[in-house]
């Protein structure tokens, strides 16, 4: 039992030091997206799920303003300096779910990863903190979207997983948004 935890631990270790240091460099705010100086990993999985930059870009802005380690636990949202705190604080907040509390809703990440795409395809809380592999879950998510409910009602899909009163809001937002980047 000892020995599975120390395993655990540092596995952990090494995966946090690798990713804090990764993500160091990974700094961006509107005025960088204004002035198109965007992290090529953005344009990257663009063409990989042919998604327009433009779009993975105010996505991103808008759930997290562009911080990898954004948060967000029942509609509150909570902005970390790195990855350990925002992972344990996510972890944190799981277990008192498990202990009993009612079952919470939660987005991580860049793109605001939420509850029900990590379960709908059992993606890795730990690896949605990482920039690249967030943005191209999100990427993902889009493309799911475009295809099952098309251009009108992408982005309602993807903060919902389908066109609803909220979703629709949604839209108006990120459409405004995009218009402000032409």
């Amino acid at each position: 039992m000892y020995g599975k935890r120390v395993i655990v631990f540092l596995c952990f270790f090494f995966f946090s030091f690798h990713f804090i240091f990764l993500n160091r460099a990974f700094s961006v705010d509107l005025s960088c997206v204004l002035a198109r100086s965007v992290p090529s990993v953005f344009f990257e999985v663009s063409r990989e799920l042919d998604i327009p930059v433009a779009w993975l870009v105010v996505i991103a802005y808008k759930e997290s303003r562009l911080n990898p380690y954004a948060v967000n636990v029942n509609g509150k949202s909570y902005y970390f300096k790195n990855l350990m705190d925002a992972f344990l604080f996510l972890y944190g907040e799981l277990y008192k779910e498990f202990s009993g509390r009612a079952k919470i809703s939660y987005d991580i990440g860049l793109m605001q990863i939420n509850r029900f795409w990590v379960e709908r395809y059992n993606l890795s809380l730990f690896n949605l903190f990482h920039p690249a592999y967030n943005l191209r879950v999100g990427a993902m998510i889009l493309r799911y979207c475009l295809q099952k409910y098309g251009r009108q009602n992408v982005f309602a899909c993807y903060h919902q997983g389908r066109p609803g009163q909220e979703g629709k809001r949604y839209q108006r937002e990120i459409v405004k948004l995009l218009r402000q980047l032409r």
